[in-house]
């Protein structure tokens, strides 16, 4: 593994090493814990390492930094002890502003709960701070598992944004209504860049399609960020595993405003399980739909996908296609989920059929048969692509 990520460390001295709570610690070793963790912070003005190995541990080191008689700001990044060895969370906690200045409006902010994916929840952070730079962070402070899920997601974060430094996060807690109208505490993160990212966007912009039975939220999210970046100009990169994850990246490049989106899928080695292959498909804005849709598209041949379809064969009627007429168009049924997999991933499989050659696409919507036999269909509309093979 790479060496820890940097910190900004204001303090001249090394952080004290504090080592938190676990689970079979009681009222009496947490309290002494955050006297001493609070002392060293507001009354000797240092910097604090902590070291959460579990959810308990993770719990009772947020709790010690909400109590202090200041806030107290945090980075938190994954490390190593010896090579090898599984990472941990490193904390590095410094004096913060005055409670007074420290917001307590969770309003927009993330809901964490007990159940809530560290790695999702990364992936959602990450794309928010590349729209707004700043976000909040929010649970129920007496949820055992929400400051773990918190603290591992935005030790993440920098890893999927490709940066060095730790995020920048102010730890609070505020008391709110519940839909019960009962009074509950809450924990709250508030979550802002360092200085040391780049504040330009990269050309290349890195978007996580849902997966199956996404919250309608984070789907809505997932669309618009899709739809921001192309309008900017932007490349939009996404990866994905999966008939849902693929769907939703195809339905929010089909819904595409102004202009068209412009794909190529490519295989790559996947970010998850060892070995494992995703789809990455690649977008940028394309013609608008109005010069799109006066494309003589019956100069072109047209093929159907369906449940039944196999891959290698439908990329090898795709590559013909475009190989002897320049252009083919692909059909199939949106809520059919396996020709819509099985449909991109012929796409991403004409290069080895057909000795490299590249196809770029543009999908969109349409619709076939009529009155109760009306379906929903895709549209991929492929042709040579310009772009080199980077096989």
């Amino acid at each position: 593994m790479g060496a820890a990520r940097h910190a900004r460390g204001t303090a001249s001295a090394a952080p004290k090493r504090l080592y938190p709570p676990g689970n079979s610690s009681g009222p009496e070793k947490a309290e002494r814990f955050a006297e001493i963790l609070n002392e060293e912070l507001h009354g000797n003005g240092g910097a604090v390492e902590l070291r959460p190995t579990n959810a308990d541990s993770a719990w009772h080191s947020l709790r010690a930094l909400c109590i202090g008689p200041r806030a107290a700001d945090f980075e938190v990044d994954w490390v190593e002890e010896q090579e090898g060895k599984q990472r941990s969370l490193r904390v590095l906690a410094r004096p913060g502003a005055a409670w007074e200045k420290v917001s307590k409006d969770v309003a927009g902010g993330y809901f964490v709960s007990n159940t809530t994916d560290a790695k999702g929840l990364a992936q959602k952070v990450e794309i928010e701070l590349r729209q707004c730079q700043t976000l909040t962070l929010h649970g129920y402070a007496d949820a055992k598992y929400v400051p773990f899920t918190m603290l591992k997601a935005l030790a993440t974060v920098p890893d999927l944004a490709g940066k060095d430094h730790a995020l920048v996060c102010t730890v609070g807690s505020t008391s709110a209504a519940s839909a019960s109208e009962e009074t509950v505490q809450r924990v709250l993160v508030h979550v802002s860049l360092p200085s040391s990212w780049a504040e330009a966007v990269r050309e290349d912009f890195v978007a996580y399609p849902p997966g199956r039975n996404p919250d309608k939220d984070a789907l809505k999210r997932f669309r618009d960020s899709v739809h921001g970046r192309l309008s900017q100009g932007s490349v939009v990169v996404m990866e994905c595993r999966g008939r849902h994850a693929t769907w939703h990246a195809l339905e929010a490049l089909a819904e595409a405003r102004v202009r068209t989106a412009e794909m190529e899928v490519q295989w790559v080695d996947g970010r998850g399980a060892e070995g494992a292959r995703a789809l990455q498909i690649r977008a940028k804005s394309g013609k608008t739909w109005e010069d799109f849709n006066s494309t003589d598209f019956t100069s072109s041949g047209l093929l159907r996908a369906g449940e039944k379809s196999q891959v290698k064969p439908l990329a090898k009627a795709v590559g013909s296609e475009v190989e002897k007429t320049g252009a083919v168009a692909l059909h199939f049924h949106a809520d059919d989920l396996l020709a819509v997999h099985t449909a991109v991933k012929a796409v991403a499989s004409v290069p080895s059929e057909h000795k490299g050659r590249r196809v770029c696409c543009v999908p969109s919507f349409g619709w076939t048969g009529s009155g109760d036999e009306r379906r929903r269909s895709v549209r991929l509309y492929l042709q040579n692509s310009t772009r080199k093979n980077r096989r």
